[in-house]
């Protein structure tokens, strides 16, 4: 009797009613009573699970990561502009950011030693993102107003990424990031219109837009190869400050003794610690979470804030179409992140996961 009962609760439950119509699936090629085909009962179950809950954690630190990148990266246009104009050459803020960068690395570095921080690898992303980055940025600053090298050097980059992500990844845009891309193409060219108005250097310029490449290809590299942000932060600073600072020492042009310290020190503090060490090691980390070209997208909303931030602090002018280039910019940031949400469903969010950038 007591066994009787213990099969018939049993006959009550979903999983013995499934396993009870398993096992009585007919043999391949068969049709069963009732019309069901041999693979209806693994569809039914497949149906009838709860679906993943997508995950949005590593999307939501990706951002927050960006978020402080792009803070950090507006005080360095401002600061950087202020030291092109404040008397130090090209030559002095780039040794002044890489000596301080060492010098808060290497005790680290010395303590832990960890592998991989000297390579093949590291030295091409030294020389793209520590000095072939530095010098071309800052001998930039010298000629470039803030608003246009917020333009120039964070608001280039989104196409920059888009194209050097497909040449070495295969990555290409999908329908959205296209129209970001054209938004933004739109406030280059509003930017553009101004340099021609008002005569702007165009060898600041040209250092920019070279600036904004060796960034470019230093991101992509990063994420293709898989560095760790921090052993790209570790090695990227050591490295190329054992190649600058000796070189800058021995035979290049000095002009860090005519300025005030607190400049130097204020300078030395920003570029080294901030911008080297902590915005970088957040863009890479935002770079991990979001891919490459997300990432970039993100970083264009620089030139909207530091560009309208230079009026007061830097006493610069913004005309109407430095401001069109500006909104337009981050215009198109914002449309190039929309792309998952929207066409989440679709193939090409797919190969523009993360895990592909």
């Amino acid at each position: 009797m007591r066994t009787w009962l213990i099969d018939a609760h049993r006959r009550g439950t979903s999983a013995y009613a499934l396993a009870r119509r398993s096992a009585r699936r007919p043999c391949a090629g068969a049709v069963s009573r009732g019309g069901e085909s041999p693979g209806s009962v693994e569809r039914d179950a497949a149906a009838s699970a709860p679906a993943p809950a997508p995950q949005t954690g590593g999307n939501l630190y990706g951002y927050a990561c960006a978020a402080l990148t792009v803070a950090i990266w507006c005080g360095f246009i401002l600061v950087s502009r202020f030291g092109g104009t404040s008397g130090l050459s090209a030559y002095d803020v780039t040794a002044l950011r890489l000596g301080t960068a060492a010098l808060v690395l290497l005790p680290l570095w010395l303590w832990r030693r960890p592998a991989g921080v000297f390579s093949l690898r590291m030295i091409v992303l030294a020389l793209l993102g520590g000095l072939g980055y530095a010098l071309l940025v800052y001998g930039g600053f010298r000629y470039v107003p803030a608003a246009h090298a917020a333009v120039l050097l964070p608001g280039l980059l989104p196409f920059e990424i888009a194209l050097f992500a497909w040449l070495f990844t295969g990555e290409r845009p999908g329908r959205m990031r296209g129209l970001a891309l054209g938004v933004i193409a739109l406030g280059v060219a509003s930017l553009a219109i101004e340099n021609m108005a008002t005569g702007t250097s165009m060898l600041g310029a040209m250092l920019m837009v070279g600036a904004s490449l060796c960034w470019a290809v230093y991101t992509v590299l990063a994420r293709h190869w898989r560095v760790p942000p921090w052993s790209a932060t570790q090695g990227v600073s050591l490295i190329a400050a054992a190649i600058y600072l000796p070189l800058y020492v021995a035979l290049l042009p000095k002009q860090v003794g005519t300025v005030p310290w607190t400049v130097a020190a204020a300078q030395g503090f920003y570029q080294g610690v901030m911008a080297m060490i902590v915005a970088m090691i957040l863009y890479l980390k935002a770079v991990e979470s979001l891919g490459a070209a997300r990432t970039g997208s993100l970083m264009a909303l620089v030139p909207a804030i530091s560009g309208f931030a230079a009026v007061p602090i830097l006493g610069e002018s913004v005309s109407s179409w430095i401001t069109a280039g500006l909104l337009l910019v981050s215009v198109g940031a914002w449309l190039g992140n929309l792309d998952r949400p929207i066409f989440a469903g679709r193939s090409h969010a797919v190969r523009e996961h993360p895990q592909h950038a």
